[in-house]
């Protein structure tokens, strides 16, 4: 577990051991967690297994970790509601009352994950004060069904549409091109096509 609080604090997420594996708990219950296979040495007969391995094939690898895509999603999802804001916190981000947090939300100008009774908004859509420019026009032309993983990982996605400057420049994700004042328009439109 070292090494996982490690890279969090790299990201400047400062939690602790117990709040991760908290968080994880929390994102698998959530997510509806099931192994999507069962543990290859007890589903398949040992001929089975000893033939597949003669092969070249590692049952091994099957077994539950980041490396799978599930576990990768969980904790990712983990780590984006253990950093992402209360009703409370976003308010005096954005120097208004949690009231107001919850019309947008509700207006789908923020972008919010509901847990239970709460709300929890990433933070990835707040600049030092207020909201990354142009975001609020993003949220609500992005498909309702996206998970909060594809939401982030979209808005983290180099996209080539979005060339830093036109035919000569790196790709940047839509985060970056909002995050730098170019016109949201162009990120709308690529939501909107989701």
């Amino acid at each position: 577990m070292g090494a996982v609080l490690q890279v969090l604090e790299r990201h400047g997420v400062h939690a602790s051991e117990e709040d991760v594996a908290r968080a994880m708990e929390v994102a698998l219950v959530e997510s509806g967690f099931q192994r999507p296979y069962p543990e290859p040495h007890r589903a398949l007969k040992r001929e089975q297994a000893e033939l597949l391995e003669r092969g070249g094939f590692e049952l091994d690898r099957l077994e539950f970790g980041l490396e799978d895509p599930i576990a990768r999603t969980a904790f990712e999802y983990a780590v984006l509601r253990a950093t992402s804001l209360t009703t409370h916190e976003a308010a005096k981000r954005l120097g208004v009352n949690d009231s107001r947090v919850r019309q947008r939300l509700a207006a789908r100008a923020l972008y919010g994950i509901k847990a239970g009774d709460e709300w929890r908004l990433p933070a990835f859509q707040f600049a030092r004060a207020g909201l990354v420019p142009g975001i609020d026009r993003v949220f609500p032309r992005l498909p309702q069904s996206l998970n909060p993983v594809a939401v982030y990982r979209w808005f983290h996605t180099s996209n080539p549409d979005l060339e830093e400057r036109e035919g000569q420049g790196r790709a940047l994700t839509p985060l970056q091109w909002l995050q730098t004042g170019n016109d949201p328009d162009v990120v709308v439109e690529l939501a909107a096509g989701l």
